[in-house]
């Protein structure tokens, strides 16, 4: 499929807390983003929190840290890294996931050959990566700021902070994988070896979608669609699927990508897609789009969704760098792109970094 390069609008600069704790992780690790009114709530790679920033001229600031340890009781605390991949808002709850894949060792440039090799033989498992759930967050009606809260009460009605329900190392929905006919041979192999992995979250009324950047099944992307309901103290999963299974499934032809993020426009219903490599290559990353979005069916087979532009294409300033991975909607309907591993040109000062809008 022929590409199409396409330059942003413009920049915008995220300005963090000089006085953040792994300042400089934050800002060359972001993983996952999403809008709304004046708030941009950001995640990075290895932590356990969301990252809050506020608009203000030229991009957004005045950063806050909010660590999910202190809304839940995660399987290793604080300082476990969650891995989130994974934000995504329906009002008034702020959605989290984290990536629930395990994790392959590499090897230190100092190993000799056969630490090197014992390390690529190594498996772990992060419990906090096995992490989704929602957020209340209230609103100051003249500043359009959302503030995550334990509990929030809204016209009576009380909303409480909430995790899917799950072992210390799985979730409900990770144990039914296990024994899926299209995803259930993946579950036990790594994130980037086209291992079940989960970047990209969206919630539309009742409906949430997760992507998969792996595994890519036959050149096709896989997105899982459920629901949830409360009872107790955790959300359990609506029966809405396939094969006796309560998750849907939708498979994208995507020139063989892996998912990096999904987006809905609330306005539309078109589903946003970033998209790119599944195993830990440099290669062209795209922004598709389904217009419409997902019929309410179990399953469905996309085949030709609308690749709308190339964002970059790893590699061609330096292996590893400058990987989109965050896409939100801004208000006017441009798309924010954010990165992780930027290249030294996206750092401003100490403490900030530029992301791209695009035109859809």
């Amino acid at each position: 499929m022929k590409m199409k390069r396409r330059d942003p609008v413009r920049q915008v600069r995220l300005t963090f807390d000089k006085k953040a704790k792994n300042l400089q992780e934050i800002r060359c690790q972001l993983s996952t983003s999403v809008v709304v009114d004046n708030t941009l709530f950001v995640a990075y790679d290895e932590s356990s929190a969301i990252e809050r920033l506020l608009e203000e001229e030229g991009g957004y600031g005045s950063h806050q840290t909010f660590e999910l340890a202190d809304f839940f009781d995660l399987p290793d605390g604080s300082e476990g890294e969650m891995d989130i991949e994974g934000l995504a808002w329906e009002t008034p709850y702020l959605w989290f996931t984290g990536s629930m894949s395990l994790k392959r060792h590499t090897p230190d440039e100092d190993d000799d050959d056969l630490a090197g090799a014992a390390a690529l033989s190594t498996i772990s498992v992060d419990r906090n990566r096995f992490s989704m759930g929602r957020i209340p967050c209230r609103v100051n009606r003249k500043t359009g700021i959302w503030t995550p809260l334990r509990q929030v009460t809204i016209e009576g009605k009380k909303h409480t902070a909430k995790l899917l329900e799950g072992g210390s190392d799985s979730t409900v929905l990770t144990e039914l994988l296990s024994t899926d006919v299209h995803i259930s041979k993946f579950m036990h192999i790594p994130c980037k070896d086209n291992g079940f992995d989960i970047e990209g979250l969206a919630v539309h009324h009742d409906r949430i979608f997760i992507g998969l950047r792996g595994p890519v099944i036959g050149g096709w992307a896989v997105i899982l669609e459920f629901g949830v309901h409360e009872r107790g103290d955790f959300l359990h999963l609506d029966g809405r699927g396939h094969d006796d299974k309560p998750y849907r499934k939708h498979f994208v032809k995507l020139a063989g990508m892996g998912i990096r993020e999904i987006n809905i426009d609330h306005r539309t219903g078109d589903v946003l897609l970033l998209a790119g490599p599944t195993m830990d290559l440099d290669g062209t990353i795209s922004a598709w789009c389904i217009r419409g979005g997902f019929p309410e069916m179990e399953v469905t087979v996309c085949h030709r969704p609308e690749r709308l532009y190339d964002v970059t294409h790893g590699g061609e300033h330096a292996y590893g760098k400058d990987k989109a991975e965050g896409m939100a909607i801004l208000a006017d309907g441009t798309h924010l792109v954010i990165y992780d591993s930027p290249l030294p040109e996206r750092l401003v000062g100490e403490e900030a970094v530029l992301g791209d809008v695009f035109h859809p």
